[in-house]
């Protein structure tokens, strides 16, 4: 049964780390459409103050990927 929860998280984490990776290019793709979007309700929107979610979303990939690596030895997914 162990052998069986470690190929589900091992699952999940594939699942979330392909979502995250996706969303990294999906973003950039998009921010055009997202500012013309939210310049409806601000005229102050631009595509500029948008892409201060990537050094955001790089500053929470650096805190959070430690918290992983310690999660990943309390449940070790390979022995």
């Amino acid at each position: 049964m162990k052998s069986n929860t470690a190929g589900y998280i091992s699952l999940v984490g594939g699942f979330l780390y392909h979502l995250i990776m996706g969303c990294v290019y999906l973003f950039g793709a998009i921010s055009i459409y997202v500012a013309s979007y939210y310049r409806q309700y601000s005229e102050d929107t631009t595509t500029r103050f948008l892409m201060m979610f990537l050094p955001i979303r790089g500053v929470l990939s650096l805190i959070l990927m430690p918290i992983g690596a310690y999660l990943n030895t309390i449940w070790p997914t390979s022995r």
